[in-house]
C-alpha cells in the first residue's frame, strides 16, 4: 500500500487531510494529542496570541488580558461545533480543571466517539465502541489549562489550527462595541487574515475580559468552501470531579505493563529465520492473516514477512506493517526486541482457509509504509499454521496500544484488496471491493466515502461502463462537498 492508510483514516475526521508522501515511521499516538482536538479547545483566543505584527496598543493589551483570563482560570470548558450541510454538529467538548483535562470527541458518531483524560501524570484514552480504556504515562508534562510540551494550550491550538501562520503582513485586528448579552456588557475582538481567508469574532465580557463565545470562518482545503466553526466558553464554573475519572465497567489496559502479558503466550516462536521470530500467526474470519514478529531493537532494516501462500490457490496482498504505539509514554517492546505486525489480505473471502501457509521474507524497512530502500527477497521460507480466530483484529492489538487501528482495520483490508485487484486488472472484483470500502467509510465518517467511490468509478470506466462511472463521480462530489460526518 503506497499511502499512510492508518494515519489517514485516523486523521480523516479532522478538518483537513491530505495524502502525505513524507517517509516517516507510522505514528500510533493518541490522535488528539497534538491535533485539532486540543487545538480547537481555544479556537477563539488562540488566534489572537499568534499575531506578532499587531501594534503595541490597546488591541494588544486587550488580547493579553483575554489570554490571562484563560491561563489563570481554575476551570475552563469549551464546546466546539462545526457546520455541515445538515446543520451544526458538536465536534467536541473540552473540560479543564487545574492540571486535569478531558476531551469528549465525535459523540454523534458510533464508531468515532471517544474520550481522552489527562490526570495525575496519566492519560486515559477510550473509544465508546470498545470495551476497554488504554492507560499510559503522559508523553510530556502536559494537561489542564497550563503548559504542555513547553507550550501553552493556546500555542498548541495555534499550531494545529494553522490560523495566524504564514504571511502575517495582512492581519488586521479590531476591538468593536457589542450590545449587552444576558445583561452583561460585551465587546468583540474581530480578526481578519485575507491571505488565509480567515475571519474570527470573539465575544468577550467587558467586566472580566473572559470570552463567552466565538465564531470562525476558514476555508476547507478539501472542498475550497468556507467552513464555519463556533465555540462556547465557560470560565471558572464548577466541573464535577467525576468528569476526570475513567468510565466504569471497562477493562483498563495499562501500557507498557500489560503488554508483558503477551510474553507468556509468545515465549515459544511459531517459526524463525535469522534475526526474526514469528511470535504469533492468526487468521481472521474473512481469511486475513496477521503475523506478529520480533526483530532487533531499533532496526531500520530487518527480515520481515513479505508474502504468504497456501495450498488452496488463494492469492494474498500484503497490507501495511504496524508497530506498537509510540508517543504515549508507553514504548512497547517484548523480549527486549521491537514488534512488527505484518498483515496479508486474501483477494477473496476465504472463511477458515487452509490450515497451513508458507511465509516468504524480504529484507526491508521496519515501520515505514513507503520503502526507502528496495526490498531484498530472501530464499528462506517457513511453514506456519495460523490460529483461526473471530473478529476484525487479533485480540492482542489492544495490548500494543492499537485501539484506533482496530477501529479502522476493516477499511484497510478492503482498501488493500481493492487496489490489488485493480492492479491485477480484475476490474469488476475491484469495483465491488471499492464499493465495500465506501460502505465502511460511510458508516465511519460519511463524506470520507467519496474517495473509494471515485476509485470505484475509475474501475467501471475501465470496464466501459461509462454511465455508471459518471453517476458515481457525481454522487462522490456531492458527498465530498457535504462534509457530512
Amino acid at each position: 500500500m503506497n499511502e499512510k492508510e492508518i494515519e489517514r483514516l485516523i486523521k480523516l475526521h479532522a478538518d483537513s487531510l491530505g495524502d502525505s508522501t513524507k517517509r516517516v515511521r507510522i505514528p500510533h499516538r493518541v490522535p488528539w494529542r497534538r491535533n485539532i482536538a486540543v487545538g480547537m479547545a481555544s479556537i477563539a483566543v488562540v488566534t489572537t496570541i499568534t499575531l506578532t505584527l499587531w501594534p503595541r496598543d490597546v488591541v494588544a493589551g486587550t488580547v493579553a488580558r483575554i489570554n490571562k483570563q484563560i491561563l489563570n482560570a481554575s476551570t475552563f470548558k469549551t464546546k466546539i461545533s462545526m457546520e455541515s450541510a445538515s446543520g451544526w454538529h458538536t465536534a467536541m467538548e473540552i473540560y479543564c480543571a487545574g492540571n486535569m483535562r478531558r476531551i469528549d470527541k465525535s459523540k454523534e458518531s458510533p464508531l468515532l466517539a471517544q474520550t481522552y483524560i489527562e490526570k495525575d501524570g496519566l492519560q486515559y484514552s477510550s473509544l465508546d465502541c470498545q470495551d476497554f480504556t488504554t492507560v499510559s504515562k503522559m508523553a510530556h508534562n502536559a494537561g489542564g489549562i497550563g503548559a504542555a510540551d513547553g507550550y501553552s494550550v493556546l500555542d498548541i491550538a495555534k499550531q494545529e489550527l494553522g490560523v495566524g501562520i504564514g504571511d502575517r503582513s495582512d492581519n488586521s485586528t479590531q476591538i468593536q462595541d457589542h450590545e449587552p448579552v444576558d445583561g452583561r456588557s460585551t465587546y468583540l475582538v474581530v480578526m481578519e487574515q485575507p491571505s488565509n481567508h480567515t475571519h474570527l469574532e470573539i465575544l468577550v465580557e467587558k467586566e472580566t475580559d473572559r470570552p463567552i463565545r466565538a465564531e470562525m470562518q476558514s476555508p476547507n482545503p478539501r472542498t475550497n468552501k468556507m467552513q464555519r466553526y463556533k465555540a462556547e466558553y465557560e470560565v471558572n464554573k464548577p466541573i464535577a470531579a467525576s468528569m476526570f475519572e475513567a468510565a466504569p465497567n471497562r477493562e483498563l489496559v495499562q501500557l507498557p505493563e500489560d503488554s508483558k502479558l503477551l510474553e507468556n503466550n509468545w515465549s515459544k516462536p511459531v517459526a524463525a529465520i535469522e534475526g526474526t521470530e514469528i511470535r504469533s500467526a492468526t487468521r481472521l474470519g474473512d481469511g486475513t492473516i496477521w503475523l506478529a514478529v520480533t526483530v532487533k531493537l531499533n532496526s531500520e532494516l530487518a527480515n520481515l514477512p513479505s508474502a504468504v501462500f497456501d495450498d488452496s490457490g488463494v492469492e494474498y496482498a500484503r497490507t501495511i506493517d504496524l508497530t506498537p504505539t509510540q508517543g504515549m509514554g508507553a514504548d512497547v517492546h517484548l523480549f527486549n526486541e521491537d514488534i512488527v505486525l505484518c498483515g496479508f489480505v486474501p483477494l477473496k473471502n476465504v472463511p477458515g482457509g487452509a490450515s497451513s501457509i508458507t511465509v516468504n521474507f524480504s529484507k526491508r524497512d521496519v515501520g515505514f509504509v513507503e520503502p526507502r530502500k528496495k526490498e531484498i527477497p530472501l530464499a528462506e521460507a517457513v511453514l506456519v499454521d495460523p490460529e483461526l480466530i473471530g473478529g476484525e483484529s487479533p485480540a492482542y492489538f489492544k495490548y500494543l496500544g492499537l485501539s484506533h487501528v482496530m477501529n479502522t482495520l476493516s477499511q484497510v483490508v478492503w482498501s488493500t484488496r481493492a487496489k490489488a485487484l485493480e492492479q491485477h486488472e480484475k476490474y469488476l472484483e475491484a469495483a465491488l471491493a471499492y464499493d465495500k470500502l465506501a460502505e465502511a467509510r460511510y458508516r465511519w465518517v460519511k463524506y470520507s466515502a467519496f474517495e473509494p467511490m471515485l476509485s470505484e468509478a475509475r474501475t467501471y470506466r475501465k470496464l466501459g461502463q461509462i454511465q455508471r462511472a459518471d453517476e458515481l463521480e457525481l454522487k462522490a462530489e456531492a458527498l465530498k462537498q457535504s462534509q457530512e460526518r
